[in-house]
């Protein structure tokens, strides 16, 4: 059975495939970490905190995941007061994939 199909409802396999598709590394993560590198360097911490979020949900490499955590700490340093809450969220999103990979 198809989604696209009218009046059928998917089967499970096809209900769990989007899921399974985001467990996939995005092809370009190690593209978006170096964007976020520079990005932090040159000053434009919200641009950088864009990306690195992208980054965490997209991958499942522990080098990445340690890499984005550590730009994520600079840009927590670096934060004013309203500006912490989207660090913190980089580092909780990356850190139980970090977790996992150390189990």
């Amino acid at each position: 059975m198809s989604p696209t199909d009218p009046g059928l409802t998917p089967s499970p396999d096809e209900q769990q495939a989007p899921m399974q598709e985001e467990m996939v590394d995005h092809p370009d993560v190690r593209a978006l970490v170096a964007q976020a590198r520079d990005e932090l360097a040159d000053g434009n911490d919200k641009q950088a905190a864009r990306l690195l979020t992208d980054a965490a949900y997209h991958t499942h490499d522990p080098e990445l995941e340690r890499q984005v955590r550590e730009l994520a700490a600079q840009g927590l340093e670096r934060a004013g007061r309203f500006g912490k809450g989207r660090w913190e969220e980089i580092i909780r999103i990356a850190d139980p994939h970090a977790a996992r990979a150390n189990v």
